[in-house]
């Protein structure tokens, strides 16, 4: 997905880039009820095939962790796509997890920028809307990703499927 997203002007009109990362949230869907997360979602683990659609790949960094609370998870980091949780070896990861991450890659899609780090934004939160470098995406789209790029868990959907909603609510065809 990065070099296509390249090769593409350096992001994806709105319609296209929703769809790409609803294929991810339907892969993760089925790992998510195994009590799986990926924890390494970008675009650089996104193959898009010749039909159009996105195949998550690279599932290196999963781990088994819901049900694990208490013990430590090791820190993966993907700057930019990593959740705060991830940073800490104690951190609260779930579904939400991916969701972030997921949510991070559709920013990157639309507006060809990486989002900022996580840890960095803790501070001083320099987040700029899609529809701020993009005007052309839609304000529904827009509130999906930026919630999807919460640091504050009560504020970012739970799982793919809260994710998705918002997201097909938005409607961006």
């Amino acid at each position: 997905l990065a070099e296509y997203i390249a090769r593409s002007g350096g992001s994806l009109p709105e319609a296209e880039a929703v769809d790409l990362v609803c294929d991810v949230l339907d892969g993760l869907r089925p790992i998510h009820k195994e009590s799986v997360l990926h924890r390494d979602v970008d675009p650089q683990n996104i193959y898009r095939k010749e039909g159009g659609t996105a195949m998550l790949i690279d599932f290196g960094a999963a781990r088994e962790v819901m049900g694990t609370r208490g013990q430590e998870l090791d820190v993966v980091l993907k700057s930019g796509y990593a959740p705060y949780e991830q940073y800490l070896p104690d951190g609260n990861q779930g579904p939400h997890t991916d969701v972030y991450a997921c949510a991070a890659t559709l920013y990157k899609c639309l507006t060809g920028l990486k989002p900022p780090k996580a840890i960095d934004r803790i501070q001083n939160d320099q987040l700029v809307s899609p529809r701020e470098v993009r005007p052309e995406v839609s304000l529904e789209t827009s509130v999906a990703v930026l919630k999807g790029l919460s640091l504050d868990l009560a504020r970012r959907p739970a799982s793919v499927d809260d994710f998705a909603e918002l997201l097909y609510n938005s409607d961006p065809s």
